[in-house]
Formats: C-alpha cells, sequence, structure tokens
C-alpha cells in the first residue's frame, strides 16, 4: 500500500494520473494534497518515507519531520532530498533573472544532518552530488556565488532510520 503526500495540487494530479495513470490503482496509491500526512496514517506505520524537494518549500520543516518520525517503525527509513543552494544570490537584486520557486528554507549538509537527529532518528549516510536538472543554472549560471559552492554539487541526499525499539 503507498501513500503519496503532495502539497502542490497539479504535481499531485500529474504524479499520480499521468505517472502512474492505470497502474495507481494496482499499486494501491492513496494520494492526499497535502505536505505531511494528518490522520490518514497510524503512527509507527511506516517502513520507508521519500521527500524529495520538498523540505525547502515549507514554513515549519522541524514540525514536518518530527510528524516523519512519528510515522515511521521502528526501523523504518527516511530518504530526504533537498538541493544546496545560496539563500543571497549574486543577482538577486535582478528581476528579470528566475530564481529559486518557493524556496524558503536553503539547507546545507550540517542543517539536515541537526534536523534529522534532533527528532530522534540516526542518519546512516549523508552525501552532496550534482544536482540532474537545475532550470535555474541552465538559465542563470550566474546565481551561484563561487565563494560558496565549490564543484559541481548542488543536492543534499540523506538516508536516515528510526532506531529500533530497546528491549527490557
Amino acid at each position: 500500500e503507498l501513500h503519496m503526500f503532495e502539497y502542490n495540487e497539479d504535481a499531485l494530479y500529474y504524479a499520480r494520473d499521468v505517472e502512474c495513470g492505470g497502474t495507481a490503482a494496482k499499486l494501491n496509491l492513496h494520494a492526499f494534497c497535502d505536505c505531511a500526512p494528518g490522520k490518514e496514517l497510524a503512527a509507527g506505520s511506516c517502513d520507508l518515507i521519500l521527500s524529495s524537494h520538498v523540505l525547502e518549500h515549507l514554513c515549519r520543516p522541524h514540525q514536518v519531520v518530527a510528524g516523519w518520525a512519528d510515522l515511521l517503525r521502528p526501523g523504518g527509513l527516511l530518504f530526504v532530498e533537498v538541493p544546496m543552494e545560496n539563500p543571497y544570490p549574486l543577482n538577486c537584486n535582478d528581476a528579470n533573472t528566475p530564481y529559486f520557486g518557493g524556496h524558503i528554507n536553503f539547507f546545507r549538509p550540517k542543517h539536515v544532518l541537526t534536523i534529522l537527529e534532533n527528532h530522534g532518528l540516526d542518519v546512516l549516510r549523508i552525501q552532496t552530488r550534482a544536482h540532474p536538472v537545475n532550470a535555474v543554472l541552465v538559465e542563470a549560471p550566474n546565481v551561484l556565488d563561487t565563494d560558496l559552492y565549490t564543484g559541481e554539487d548542488r543536492l543534499i541526499i540523506v538516508i536516515a532510520r528510526k532506531p529500533a525499539m530497546k528491549r527490557a
């Protein structure tokens, strides 16, 4: 059984009805237009939660991660992917240049690590890598402050686990 939470209604429609198409019913896919589960799922009911490019859009990422940690069963995994961007680009005064649509949070690896650990998750792996597609970099390559970034790493990928329950 799969549960999908997407805060953008158009993206939800696309993922559920276009990408999954007729397989959504076969996958037993339940889709909700929200950024995090509410009463739809019970605490400790998830084996895996995947979050790709979500936390940078949320007003309260700590609160959402706390909810995810609660939903994971002991030993359950959380996969998080967020962009690693400069919050103050060199071209910030140029209204004609696109800039990180909708991003209100900007992360470095240590920030993601701290959030996850603060909610009781054990980080198994954290890495940075090149972002496969970034329209901002294609259309406006000068938005990145080269003093802040080296190489091509623009993406933070983390795998964390909810610790197993301790035996008495």
